[in-house]
């Protein structure tokens, strides 16, 4: 018969619907959140396996063979200097730049086209090689392509060439936007609108801008820095969708709103440019990413929302959205991310990368991406508030990118493979396998268990977890550490497997088929940890006031719980007298 311990004290997490926080001393979270996690996913409550990625493979073709081969081995190994995804009607590719060339990817087939501008000679019109970063933006079917010193490139989805001024078309800048009909370009502190579309030209030329008093070239102050990113956030109950044109700067986000018609402009009596929020602005175009009615981007102390730094106007400090993941982005140098840090909303989460990564020939990299999911836990009764998953890693990424393809919404990342090679992978929504192959490796760092009583001293004795979805092989390793120690102590190491594939019969007989489920294991007692010594206070590592622990597993599974139990060390009433000695 079962003896119940009163002497025993448990504790742990069933659920994580809260997602991470590493802005905060461990001791300080609650039951259902984590201090960190790599790889895993709190969607649903439970954490579990993030989702695989899987790379695309690309076909290079050309007329000439040579051609092919030469048009290969520039986009493996040029430099990377950005991506689009260019839709139109039927029309659905990625044009990206590499070295100086464009190329268009048809990402159902695989298939790349080299659709750089030709001279009239017949070679190629390539842009600088070596700048890092280009601008993309589509109006209506055209494309624009920008290095913020070359004369523009306007793809129409079937060629590209360049822009032609002497007919007033796209002028030479850096950021762009496309909204209420018109293009937006930006160069240093100006910007400009183009003419609207539908209208005696077309959307690619600029032909209104005679007069600054009637609609010319705005500008930001002189003290707020140069634009880096144009967007236009989204609003309801408006023809189109759209609301005003944000432009930012890296010390501050300005909001222009302009009537449609520019011979109305002169007539306005409010400010057609106005500060929305200051100190902080983006960092770059490619991570501004709109989310309803709100707008995250990368700024230089983190990640921000529009909407959250409006609403802290009038309150003392300014604190980005991304205090929870402040461990990874505070090693982050501002030099390192201008321009480069790419994000995107795809699934219910937005993606950002982050831990960038300078030593390569193709350009700054990303070894992670800081995921916060806005659908943990929904529903039509409940919805939990958004929570930070973590760091997602397995890819060295160039840009994110999301596009639709035939009526999916669909991931996609230019990323550097082992041997500093361009590819192209997809972020999937349920995969299993890393390339369908390649098991994930993933860990959570729990908050550090008091114990309900911080300041009793307790000895840990043994672990408990409740793991289901298992899916293949499954290995397991369980780390602990005492007092917020600086390094995780060994613990445990096992392997479960869950058969779920058929495998090939022996010769001679026939295969059976059997559907596999995925397993589960209830209750799977860790045991009690080492008696080792922690040198510098002389004391037992099971030993500690608080406890945390370090869940590691690579391949699928879900923790459905995990459990701590300890007892209570009596101590002596009076403390000893200190013997440290002076640091040497």
């Amino acid at each position: 018969m079962p003896v119940i311990d009163q002497q025993r004290i448990s504790d742990g997490f069933l659920t994580l619907e809260r997602g991470i926080d590493a802005g905060k001393s461990p001791n300080l979270l609650p039951r259902n959140q984590a201090s960190f996690a790599v790889n895993a996913t709190m969607r649903g409550g439970y954490v579990k396996t993030r989702p695989a990625f899987n790379n695309i493979p690309l076909v290079f073709t050309a007329i000439e063979q040579a051609d092919a081969e030469s048009m290969q081995s520039n986009f493996k190994t040029g430099k990377f200097q950005g991506a689009y995804n260019y839709h139109h009607g039927r029309n659905s590719y990625f044009v990206c730049a590499i070295g100086g060339y464009l190329y268009k990817i048809d990402v159902k087939s695989g298939v790349v086209n080299d659709i750089t501008p030709k001279k009239e000679d017949g070679t190629a019109d390539i842009n600088p090689p070596d700048i890092p970063y280009f601008f993309f933006q589509q109006a209506e079917q055209y494309l624009v392509i920008q290095d913020g010193i070359s004369l523009p490139i306007i793809f129409n989805g079937a060629s590209a060439r360049r822009s032609d001024l002497k007919q007033n078309e796209v002028p030479v800048g850096t950021a762009m936007a496309y909204g209420n009909g018109r293009l937006w370009v930006a160069k240093g502190r100006e910007f400009v609108a183009g003419d609207i579309v539908g209208g005696p030209t077309n959307v690619i030329r600029f032909t209104e801008n005679t007069y600054i008093a009637e609609g010319g070239a705005f500008s930001v102050p002189l003290d707020t820095g140069n634009i880096t990113a144009m967007k236009f956030v989204s609003q309801p109950d408006s023809s189109l969708g759209q609301g005003e044109l944000l432009v930012h700067t890296l010390k501050a986000v300005f909001a222009v709103n302009v009537p449609t018609s520019r011979d109305n402009w002169k007539k306005v009596s409010y400010p057609t440019v106005r500060i929305v929020a200051i100190n902080y602005g983006s960092v770059s175009e490619r991570s501004c990413t709109l989310v309803n009615g709100d707008m995250f981007y990368r700024a230089p102390d983190g990640i921000r929302s529009y909407v959250s730094s409006r609403r802290e106007w009038k309150e003392y400090g300014q604190v980005p959205v991304s205090r929870e993941i402040s461990n990874v982005l505070n090693l982050e140098q501002l030099s390192s991310i201008t321009q480069l840090t790419s994000s995107v909303l795809f699934d219910n989460r937005l993606l950002t990368t982050v831990t960038p990564n300078t030593n390569s020939n193709q350009g700054i990299f990303f070894q992670g991406l800081a995921v916060l999911d806005f659908d943990l836990v929904g529903g039509n009764g409940q919805k939990s508030p958004a929570a930070w998953e973590g760091l997602w890693t397995g890819l060295n990424f160039l840009q994110l990118l999301d596009a639709e393809i035939e009526e999916e919404e669909r991931c996609f990342s230019f990323v550097l493979d082992g041997n500093c090679r361009i590819q192209l992978w997809e972020l999937t929504k349920n995969g299993k396998k890393d390339n369908e192959k390649t098991s994930i490796e993933c860990y959570i760092e729990t908050s550090s268990y008091s114990f309900e009583n911080p300041f009793e001293l307790k000895r840990l004795e043994y672990g408990e977890m409740w793991v289901d979805q298992l899916e293949g092989e499954v290995d397991f390793n369980i780390k602990f550490k005492p007092n917020q120690y600086p390094a995780w102590v060994d613990w445990s190491e096992f392997t479960e497997c869950s058969k779920t594939e058929n495998c090939d019969p022996p010769a001679g007989s026939c295969l059976t088929f059997i559907n596999y489920k995925p397993q589960y294991r209830s209750r799977r007692r860790l045991p009690q940890p080492a008696d080792s010594c922690e040198s510098v206070n002389g004391a037992p590592m099971r030993n500690g006031y608080e406890i945390s622990a370090r869940i590691g597993w690579t391949g699928q599974a879900r923790i459905k719980g995990f459990r701590l139990h300890a007892y209570p060390v009596i101590e002596e009433p009076y403390g000893d007298c200190a013997e440290f000695g002076a640091c040497s």
